[in-house]
């Protein structure tokens, strides 16, 4: 029987169309897939089911009952719970009041019951295998106990339909076979999921059918049984069309950077040279270890295992050290670690170099003036006044400040962390040309980035990470859409190809 149908959804925020036309339907007692790259439509599909934005054209049948425009409150009464990727768990109160959050037991006298709270949340726990202390500090649990919670919370309150989106990315494998036997139990029962995941060896192990979205649209949805891993990927990536490749090889020096047995937060034994002149790519799903270790290799996260080598020394300690050593790096997330909104555009220019510069505290504003000017033309930064604040620039020139700021540091092995992330077009093309402007100087680039066509445009080698590890390095030519995604989300394993 269909519990869920949603026809002919459509969605645009201005001028940019995120959904049109989409079909979505799932049956009762099943786990349906929802697959699609990143930026396919998936999260907003699910926010208008859910109530959270409404849609502009389109109607949801849930149960036999039509909501033309749905409300958070209509679709949590009617049986939909949305267990986010981004856990939604209080920390400050236990589990049970967790369970029981905004809908507690109270006597005549609106007195807690405690009591009962922890006894209901303990059966609630016994009929699912769940092993929770339900007086526990929620503060106290491992990640997979958490995410286990959330689940237990849509369920008391009788969940008909549970939305998992990426339940899995912090857990281990026998956290997530356990998940998993929960979730086949739930379906015996007549449960229903719709389980939003890019790992494919997941999905073909739980999933009974599934809908691919891409760039909005409906592609493709079918039984699981029917389909293969190939042909899933093949209709999340489709035909991309790759604009004109500014790629262009160049003679390599010497090896510059090695890291052996390299450990730390979300990555493991990680083993890597790279040459001077040389760009290398790292890629793989959000959460894949690749951004982490990147900021170990900056000293902004600790190393556990393993060392870092630049030139012949053992890299090790705080940021400043790496700095020194010539070790530069551009975060992902430039509003939180690049910019410094109250100060100038030159401020922000030469922050880092005199960060490393203590034994020369004074500044001497001529020569930093002259520095930023020389920077500004290499860069081509579009900016009317060094005095401005750099709130003034956009983004695109913002990141071209922030390369400059370690340019001026003479840094010569550069980590760039999503480096086109949020500017437009023609700033993302000026940022392809100095990448591959600065192997020609003789710095070592790294970049790490999810799309594929930016791989293409600048790296010599492609590295691909799954959880924490690298599963394959192509090289230039080699780097294609569709077997980047295959290693990504494991697909190969799911195959079971080698």
């Amino acid at each position: 029987m269909t519990i869920l149908e949603m026809k002919h959804i459509s969605k645009a925020f201005g001028a940019n169309k995120v959904l049109d036309d989409i079909h979505f339907t799932v049956e009762e007692g099943e786990i349906h897939a929802l697959l699609g790259e990143n930026g396919a439509g998936k999260s907003t599909l699910m926010n208008i089911l859910t109530g959270v934005i409404p849609a502009d054209a389109g109607m949801i049948t849930f149960l036999g009952k039509k909501y033309p425009t749905p409300t958070i409150a209509q679709m949590e009464a009617a049986g939909i719970a949305f267990v986010h990727q981004e856990l939604n768990v209080i920390n400050d109160l236990t589990v049970s009041d967790n369970i029981f959050l905004c809908r507690e037991l109270r006597n005549k006298l609106g007195i807690l019951k405690n009591k009962e709270q922890i006894a209901r949340t303990k059966q609630l726990f016994e009929s699912l295998g769940v092993d929770i202390d339900p007086t526990a500090m929620v503060s106290s649990l491992k990640t997979s106990e958490k995410q286990l919670l959330e689940i237990c919370r849509a369920l008391y309150v009788d969940a008909k339909l549970l939305i998992l989106d990426e339940p899995t990315t912090a857990l281990s494998n026998a956290e997530i076979d356990h998940l998993f036997e929960i979730l086949r139990s739930l379906k015996a029962q007549g449960k229903s999921f719709i389980f939003i995941s890019h790992k494919m060896p997941e999905i073909f192990a739980i999933a009974d059918r599934y809908t691919v979205l891409r760039n909005g649209e409906f592609v493709s949805s079918g039984d699981i049984k029917d389909a293969t891993p190939h042909g899933i990927t093949s209709d999340m990536v489709g035909k991309t069309y790759v604009d004109a490749d500014v790629y262009q090889p160049r003679a390599l020096g010497e090896t510059v950077l090695e890291l052996h047995n390299f450990s730390g937060t979300g990555f493991h034994k990680i083993n890597l040279t790279a040459r001077r002149g040389e760009i290398i790519a790292f890629t793989g799903l959000a959460g894949c270890g690749s951004s982490e270790l990147m900021q170990t290799m900056f000293g902004a996260l600790p190393i556990e295992g393993g060392y870092m080598k630049v030139g012949d020394q053992k890299m090790n300690g705080r940021i400043a050290k790496f700095m020194k050593k010539g070790v530069a790096m551009l975060p992902a997330n430039r509003k939180e670690n690049s910019v410094v909104p109250d100060m100038t555009i030159l401020e922000n220019f030469y922050l880092a170099e005199h960060a490393i510069s203590r034994n020369k505290p004074m500044i001497r504003k001529k020569d930093e003036l002259a520095r930023y000017e020389q920077q500004k033309q290499a860069l081509n930064v579009k900016a009317e006044s060094p005095e401005l604040g750099i709130g003034s620039l956009s983004g695109g020139n913002q990141q071209k400040v922030f390369l400059a700021r370690w340019l001026n540091t003479g840094a010569d092995v550069l980590l760039f962390d999503n480096p086109t992330q949020g500017v437009d077009v023609g700033a993302k093309a000026e940022i392809y040309k100095l990448i591959l402007g600065f192997a020609e100087q003789g710095k070592t680039v790294i970049i790490n980035t999810l799309e594929i066509p930016e791989i293409q445009k600048v790296a010599d080698r492609c590295i691909v990470f799954y959880e924490g590890a690298i599963v394959k390095t192509f090289a230039h030519s080699e780097v294609n859409e569709h077997d980047v995604m295959l290693y990504s989300t494991n697909a190969i394993a799911a195959q079971g190809e080698e």
